[in-house]
């Protein structure tokens, strides 16, 4: 598939936006650990409109997509948790074992969007103090893993990407300004950047990644006042 367009692009914005409503109001595939939680949605926007991916491209996107390790978490190949099944094309960490909640986890779903979430990005005394974790993680393997999960899905077009940080209400944030180090708070549930369209799943590098990564921190402490 490689047909697409700017409309694509932005029905692939649209859906995005969908979701992480859905996220923000609950609707997590699984429960992540309490605090705030780091979040990468993508898809193609080939796919956004009339267009559905084949159901065993899901499935081999997302085997993929468990190769990936947010903020540093390894995703177990279980298709259960606890003793209750996960949801299809859903992969979580490993740990904690205990509790429900996970510390991280992937998803595709059936129109071929890519969820990728990572808990566990605060510290425990100072609050936020950047997503460096979520950078390694996209610089060591997982942007070479969200290309080849988009390759599984057998799409050539445009990927359009946004990123968030929810879970954020009430977070204490700590940061370098020009001179000192400075604080503040987070007044909202939830901190988001607008989706930023790739040209293809191969021009998801590291790097770009990684800008919007730092844009995202960015949002947050200019909100954190």
């Amino acid at each position: 598939m490689t047909h697409d367009s700017s409309s694509d692009a932005s029905k692939a914005a649209s859906l995005l936006s969908a979701r992480l409503d859905a996220m923000i109001s609950g609707q997590l595939k699984v429960p992540v650990t309490d605090g705030p939680f780091f979040v990468l949605l993508a898809m193609a926007s080939c796919l956004a409109d009339m267009v559905r991916p084949v159901l065993d491209d899901c499935d081999s996107a997302a085997k993929v997509l468990q190769r990936a390790e947010p903020n540093g978490y390894v995703l177990t190949k279980c298709a259960k948790r606890n003793g209750r099944t996960l949801p299809p094309r859903t992969y979580v960490s490993d740990f904690p074992d205990g509790p429900v909640r996970s510390f991280a986890y992937v998803d595709v779903n059936e129109r071929g969007i890519v969820e990728y979430v990572a808990g566990a990005v605060a510290d425990k005394t100072r609050g936020l103090v950047g997503l460096g974790g979520i950078e390694h993680s996209i610089e060591k393997k997982d942007a070479q893993v969200l290309r080849d999960a988009f390759k599984a899905l057998g799409v050539g077009s445009h990927i359009v990407v946004l990123a968030a940080l929810l879970g954020t209400q009430g977070a204490f944030v700590t940061w370098r300004g020009t001179a000192s180090e400075k604080t503040g708070e987070l007044d909202a549930p939830y901190v988001k950047i607008p989706p930023l369209r790739f040209a293809a799943p191969a021009a998801l590098k590291a790097t770009d990644l990684n800008r919007l990564v730092r844009d995202l921190w960015d949002k947050v402490t200019e909100q954190a006042r």
